[in-house]
């Protein structure tokens, strides 16, 4: 017998027979072995086999799915024998069948020792439309429509990860005075509601050491019968659940998780009345073991946290505050921000960014301005944004003063210490983007008329931005959500 003449074990014979059931037992009998042969030489139009198989080639590294129970070495000599004689049809017309069965119920065929395509989280929404773009001078804004908002929500914080999940969170307004919290999951490329819903809370910080397990935390707002306290959530096993919060009355602002024992939080909370007299009260909390205490921080006023490991991290504060934390200790910092409200991202060590706002000289009769520092290692230093352009008067959001402004920057999004994403505002009227690359940064020529509370990156290819909130209408608020994918920005539609 010649080699050509091989039959196969016994084995591979059963083999075929299971993948022959189970496809006419799924999709009728399965095509006969010639009709296989014709419709690979492409000369039998048949659409169930359509996308499995494609016509042979040279080489046959491609027909045969080597995975499962497939990887038997006389199915991998049979492939290899198959086109080296004509006088082998019938036999390469079995193998072949066994290959076409093989995708449909392993899925599409691959080369041996590839991996198998696995499915990202990150797979395009399936509506979306992008912005249009502007050219320099020539500053237009996109308004937003009611199908390209998410309705009552404003977001404040959120977290994605190289996977493409994501969380966000804020608030959902249920009435003329009434709020719940708003958090959304991001999977698949959808943004979804969570099924935990938490009535009169808005949620201002997350902070996720992972995708399934992770933190929130704002506010239980005030009741007629009691005070704002400050709220806890917990996401571990599918759900969001409360836990215990800091002590004392108020909101959180910033918090920071740097392991399920660990972490830290400011409090921000009335002043006894006095705040317009003598500043808000902030106070700095310390997670271990699974209690709040009280951090004595020598009377600073810290608003913003970002830590950099469990033993360092930066702050910021009102006064022009910054303090830095290591060896168990938060020391102030000599240099002093010009402004408050600062937000705080940290790349590395030796690595970071912040924003914050100057406030009005002349207690608003002028716009306040924005910030923004780098810390190269050494020092945290004035970095320049780029101008923004004037808005054109009488559109929706816009104030009729049209003046320019310097960058209101809210987030900041971290690639690499070479590239990185920021968004804010322009005038608190429309969205601003940036892209850091080439040791600056760069204004996007995409706008709504929108204000960006937050903005996170998956990769050098995606990222998100979501909106705070836009008044539609009296009591109706609305927030949007902006996806960035290859070079593109465009609405996501909820």
């Amino acid at each position: 017998m010649s080699m050509h003449e091989q039959t196969p074990p016994a084995d591979t014979d059963a083999l075929e027979q299971r993948l022959r059931r189970h496809l006419t037992a799924t999709y009728g009998p399965p095509p006969a072995p010639d009709d296989v042969w014709q419709c690979l030489a492409g000369r039998l139009a048949d659409p169930d086999l359509d996308g499995h198989v494609s016509a042979p080639s040279d080489s046959s590294a491609h027909l045969i799915d080597t995975n499962a129970d497939l990887t038997h070495p006389h199915l991998r000599q049979t492939r290899a024998l198959a086109f080296s004689t004509p006088a082998a049809l019938p036999a390469l017309a079995a193998v072949l069948l066994i290959a076409v069965l093989a995708a449909v119920i392993l899925g599409p065929l691959r080369p041996h020792g590839d991996a198998a395509p696995v499915p990202t989280s990150t797979a395009g929404p399936r509506v979306e439309i992008p912005l249009p773009t502007y050219a320099p001078g020539q500053y237009q804004v996109h308004i937003l429509q009611p199908d390209e908002v998410v309705p009552g929500v404003s977001f404040i914080d959120m977290r994605v990860f190289p996977s493409g999940e994501g969380w966000a969170v804020g608030q959902m307004r249920t009435g003329s005075s009434s709020y719940e919290s708003a958090i959304y999951h991001l999977k698949d490329g959808r943004w979804l509601p969570a099924d935990d819903v938490f009535p009169n809370v808005s949620l201002s910080a997350l902070s996720m050491l992972s995708p399934t397990e992770g933190w929130a935390a704002g506010v239980l707002l005030s009741t007629p019968t009691s005070a704002e306290r400050p709220v806890v959530l917990h996401y571990s096993g599918g759900h969001w659940t409360l836990v215990t919060p800091p002590p004392g009355a108020g909101s959180i602002t910033n918090l920071a998780m740097v392991s399920p024992m660990e972490g830290w939080a400011t409090l921000y909370s009335p002043n006894n009345g006095l705040e317009l007299l003598v500043g808000p009260k902030t106070t700095l909390f310390h997670f271990q073991n699974g209690t709040w205490t009280v951090f004595d921080t020598g009377g600073l006023q810290l608003t913003a946290l970002a830590m950099v490991s469990p033993s360092e991290g930066w702050a910021a504060g009102f006064h022009g505050v910054i303090a830095h934390y290591q060896s168990g200790r938060w020391t102030r910092w000599p240099t002093s921000t010009p402004g408050d409200f600062p937000g705080i991202t940290m790349i590395s060590p030796t690595d970071g960014w912040m924003s914050g706002t100057i406030p009005s000289p002349d207690s608003g009769a002028t716009p306040d301005r924005s910030f923004t520092l780098h810390y190269d290692g050494r020092d945290w230093r004035p970095f320049t944004m780029p101008a923004l352009p004037s808005l054109p008067p009488g559109r929706p959001n816009v104030p009729a003063s049209g003046s320019s402004l310097n960058s209101a920057v809210t987030s900041f999004s971290m690639l690499s210490s070479t590239e990185g994403w920021a968004a804010g505002d322009n005038q608190g009227a429309a969205s601003a983007i940036y892209h850091y690359t080439g040791g600056a940064w760069h204004l996007e020529n995409v706008a709504v008329n929108q204000s960006l509370e937050t903005i996170a990156m998956v990769s050098p290819d995606e990222g998100w931005a979501l909106g705070a909130e836009r008044i539609i209408a009296v009591g109706n608020e609305a927030a949007v959500i902006l996806h960035y994918a290859h070079g593109v920005w465009s609405i996501y539609k909820p």
